[in-house]
C-alpha cells in the first residue's frame, strides 16, 4: 500500500514540479562531481596524512558544511551553464526545438530544458559567485583551482560541444575533472610536490571511465563510429596498471581495490562487447568509487549519495516516466 502510494498517487506529479529549478543544477551529475572532490581529499590522506588516518570518521565538522555548500552552489551553477551550452548547440546543430518537444530527448531530461532560461543564467551567475564567497571564507587555497575548473566550464566547454569530437571530450573532461580533483587535495593539503607525484594515478584511474563514456555518447547520440576494442583495450590496460603501481607500491588502497572491482566490466564490454556492457562500464565504476570512498573515509558523503539518489528516482520517475538513475541495464537501453 505505501510503495503503490510513492509510486502511483496522482498528487506526485504535483510536488516534482515544485522539484524543478533544484534539478537545473544537474544533481544526478553531483554523483561524479563529489566523488572527484572527495577522492582528491582521500589521496592526500593516503599520501601526506597518512598516519593521522581515521577510517569512518563521523566526526561532525561545520567547516566542512560550509566548503560543501559552497561546492554545490558553484558547481551547480556551472552545471547550468553547461546544460545551457548544450541546448543552445543542440538546437543550431538539429533545428530542434528541445524546450518544447521532451519527446525529442533520447537521455534523461534535465530541469534546465523546461525552465526560463533568462531566469536560468541569472540563477547561474549568482549561484557561482555565492559558492566561490562562500569557499573563499574557509578555505582560499583552494580557489584558485575551482576558478580554472570554473574557466573550463564556462568558456572551453562551448568550443569542445561545437567541434564535436571524441578525443577532444575525452581531454576536456580529463583536463577539468582533474583541477577538481587538485581542489579536494589542497583542502586536505598543500603538498604540491606530492601533487605531481600522483598525476600518473590519476590519469591511469579516471581516463577508462571517461573514454568509454565518450564512447557510448558518440555512438548513440552523434551516431559516430568509434573503434570499440581499440578503446577498452586502452581502458583495461590502463587499469590493470594503475591496479599494480597502487598495490604494490601501497600508494592508494581506494584506487586498488577499484580498479580491481571495476575491471571485470571492461572485460566484458572488451570480448562480449553487447550495448549494455558499454553502459556499465561507466556507470558501475561511478557506483563504486562513491562507496568505496563513502565506506573507508568519508561517511556522510554515503548518506548525500544514497539521499540524492532517492531524490531523483522520484523526481525523474514523477516528472518524465522515466526510471533514472539506475543499475540494472537493459539490451535496448
Amino acid at each position: 500500500m505505501i510503495k503503490n502510494f510513492f509510486k502511483k498517487h496522482s498528487i506526485h506529479k504535483k510536488v516534482v514540479k515544485q522539484f524543478d529549478w533544484l534539478f537545473a543544477f544537474n544533481l544526478p551529475k553531483f554523483f561524479i562531481l563529489a566523488a572527484i572532490f572527495s577522492w582528491g581529499m582521500a589521496s592526500a590522506y593516503f599520501q601526506v596524512n597518512s598516519s593521522y588516518l581515521s577510517y569512518f570518521n563521523t566526526n561532525f565538522n561545520y567547516s566542512d558544511i560550509v566548503i560543501y555548500i559552497g561546492f554545490f552552489l558553484l558547481l551547480g551553477g556551472l552545471n547550468i551553464q553547461s546544460e545551457l551550452d548544450k541546448l543552445k548547440y543542440t538546437f543550431e546543430s538539429t533545428k530542434k526545438e528541445y524546450v518544447s518537444d521532451n519527446n525529442n530527448l533520447s537521455y534523461p531530461i534535465l530541469a534546465s530544458y523546461i525552465l526560463n532560461v533568462h531566469n536560468l543564467k541569472k540563477i547561474s551567475i549568482i549561484s557561482i559567485f555565492l559558492g566561490i564567497f562562500i569557499i573563499s571564507l574557509n578555505s582560499v587555497s583552494v580557489i584558485p583551482t575551482l576558478l580554472l575548473y570554473s574557466y573550463l566550464n564556462l568558456f572551453i566547454y562551448k568550443i569542445i560541444i561545437k567541434k564535436n569530437s571524441y578525443i577532444q571530450n575525452v581531454l576536456f573532461s580529463i583536463s577539468s575533472n582533474f583541477f577538481l580533483f587538485i581542489s579536494g587535495w589542497i583542502y586536505k593539503t598543500a603538498s604540491f610536490t606530492q601533487i605531481i607525484e600522483y598525476i600518473p594515478i590519476y590519469l591511469l584511474a579516471v581516463t577508462p571511465i571517461i573514454l568509454t563514456y565518450e564512447h557510448v555518447y558518440f555512438e548513440q547520440f552523434e551516431q559516430k563510429s568509434i573503434n570499440t576494442k581499440v578503446v577498452f583495450s586502452i581502458s583495461a590496460l590502463m587499469l590493470i596498471s594503475v591496479f599494480c603501481i597502487t598495490y604494490f607500491l601501497n600508494i592508494d588502497p581506494i584506487i586498488s581495490h577499484f580498479a580491481l572491482i571495476v575491471l571485470p566490466f571492461y572485460f566484458f564490454a572488451l570480448f562480449r562487447g553487447l550495448p549494455k556492457d558499454f553502459i556499465r562500464s561507466f556507470i558501475y565504476p561511478i557506483m563504486v568509487i562513491n562507496i568505496l570512498l563513502s565506506w573507508t573515509l568519508f561517511p556522510y558523503l554515503f548518506m548525500f549519495i544514497l539521499l540524492n539518489f532517492y531524490i531523483c528516482k522520484y523526481y525523474y520517475w514523477h516528472r518524465f516516466d522515466i526510471h533514472f538513475p539506475k543499475f540494472t541495464i537493459e539490451e535496448n537501453s
